[in-house]
């Protein structure tokens, strides 16, 4: 599986990509697929009191 992925998300007010090494991101170690990438993402953002939803709209390999 590719290491290097861009991961578009949205608060729904604004966007933004982050470039994300699941080979060096703690967080992203045990994900091997698209699907597990967004889930991981959005679970470490939405936490049960957060001022915002964040919703990731995209997971795509990213060059280095």
């Amino acid at each position: 599986m590719v290491n290097l992925w861009n991961v578009k998300a949205t608060n729904g007010k604004m966007t933004r990509t982050e470039k994300i090494d699941i080979s060096k991101n703690e967080i992203f170690k045990n994900c091997s697929s698209k699907e597990a990438i967004k889930r991981t993402y959005e679970a470490f953002w939405n936490l049960p009191h957060a001022a915002e939803k964040i919703k990731v709209i995209s997971v795509k390999e990213a060059s280095q």
